[in-house]
């Protein structure tokens, strides 16, 4: 999808939020939520919307949902429009499809409410409904607990947004594809990736990786290649059989900053079979314009416009809270990172991958909700590994069979300020993939 400008005049805000100068304008006419709340258009952007009350839309307010259009993303962001008091945190409810089409692949559905008690709730007040879009789409919710009703939304100030294939990079070879995409968040936001090896040839080689600010300007033409140098390796597989292979990656982006996705895909010396198809998706979103800017209305989403080839978003779920105390109220950063395009089964153990930000000691626990116990976690700034979750022995069949289970992930972000972050739960609706 080709970046596109939008225009108009006023200002918004990343990792710490602004407010619009054109909010009072959207919210002369605010509906409220209803029932059944549908958003829809062909941009990227947001409507002013009211809660009336306490909603916990992962526990007895959970939505139904159904996705229609949207090309290569789709999803939408139930976000209040002031953050927590003494924080940069803005509970939000998130719904956001994960495959390259509706029905194909992981939803992400999450709360972030700051409280840490895992109750999930969103409290009463005015609210944005983003529709996130790389082409005309539709969000459609149906919440059992609201009192009978329908409302049908579009966009009314839209926000930065580009979306598209990663380009492949200079210095490919023969034998390695190089490809990724850096770009600027410029208020609070998101940051995906989808990366699919279609039918591989066995022996090729994924790997994935994740630079954030200049890191990857200073890496050069050796940005993204194997090993990352410069950046992170957050990913690496190799294929053992021609079934597909890949990840993809989601960013909660706390403060402006550049990130970037992207990676590279080998093929052995010697390949028995055809290599696969490779298909990379980026995507980044701002919650808000920078400052001095606005696009209030009709109009195109905002492209950020970075260069091709840079830094590389890494799969990172930020704990969301970026929280300050009464005597420290600079932003303050902690995120932890899975990066799954599914469940890894084997017999009765399952496996979930996890990594936290070289900015905070992550802990927390994670199960797959009905059919594992919760299994604790400690990871160092910077840490790697994967969580083995034990299967409930009764149920351990069963779970390669289904076509999609709740990862319920429950995680707090230790600081070196000693600030603590809470995101609880995250749920994660992903297939399962016997191994």
């Amino acid at each position: 999808m080709k970046p596109s400008r939008g225009g108009g005049a006023c200002a918004l805000v990343v990792g710490a939020l602004v407010a619009l100068c054109g909010s009072a304008a959207a919210r002369a006419d605010v509906s409220t939520i209803q029932e059944s709340t549908a958003i829809g258009g062909a941009s990227t952007g947001y409507a002013a919307l009211t809660v009336p009350r306490p909603m916990r839309p992962l526990n007895e307010d959970q939505p139904t949902y159904g996705f229609s259009g949207g090309g290569g993303f789709l999803g939408i962001v139930l976000r209040a429009e002031q953050s927590l008091p003494r924080s940069t945190q803005h509970p939000q409810f998130e719904l956001l499809r994960l495959g390259p089409s509706n029905g194909d692949g992981a939803v992400f559905s999450g709360v972030s409410d700051g409280s840490g008690s895992g109750s999930s709730t969103l409290p009463a007040g005015a609210y944005r409904l983003y529709l996130i879009t790389a082409d005309q789409g539709q969000v459609a919710l149906d919440f059992p607990t609201l009192p009978a009703g329908e409302l049908t939304l579009a966009p009314a100030v839209l926000t930065p947004f580009w979306a598209g294939a990663l380009p492949t990079l200079p210095w490919s070879t023969a034998l390695t594809t190089v490809f990724g995409r850096a770009d600027e968040v410029v208020s609070q936001g998101l940051v995906f990736e989808r990366v699919i090896v279609r039918h591989p040839a066995v022996g090729q080689r994924l790997e994935m990786c994740s630079y954030y600010g200049s890191t990857d300007q200073h890496a050069g033409s050796s940005a993204y290649t194997n090993g990352c140098p410069g950046g992170t390796s957050t990913f690496s597989g190799t294929a053992t059989s021609t079934g597909d292979i890949g990840e993809f990656s989601l960013t909660f982006v706390n403060s402006p900053g550049r990130f970037g996705v992207g990676g590279n895909l080998s093929v052995p010396l010697v390949a028995l079979d055809q290599p696969g198809a490779l298909e990379t998706y980026g995507m980044w979103m701002s919650y808000d314009q920078p400052p001095g800017s606005s696009s209030a209305g009709g109009g195109s989403s905002g492209s950020m416009g970075g260069p091709p080839g840079g830094s590389a978003g890494s799969s990172v779920i930020d704990t969301g809270p970026t929280g300050t105390s009464k005597r420290d109220h600079r932003p303050v950063m902690g995120d932890l990172s899975v990066s799954a395009r599914t469940v890894r089964v084997r017999g009765r153990r399952a496996i979930v991958g996890l990594r936290c930000s070289k900015r905070a000691a992550c802990s927390g626990t994670v199960r797959i909700l009905g059919w594992t116990p919760r299994s604790r976690f400690v990871l160092r700034p910077g840490q790697q590994r994967n969580v083995r979750l034990t299967i409930f022995r009764a149920r351990a069949k069963r779970l390669t069979q289904r076509r999609r289970v709740r990862v319920v992930l429950e995680v707090r972000s230790r600081l070196p300020n000693g600030i603590s972050q809470q995101r609880t739960p995250v749920i994660l609706l992903s297939a399962p993939k016997p191994r």
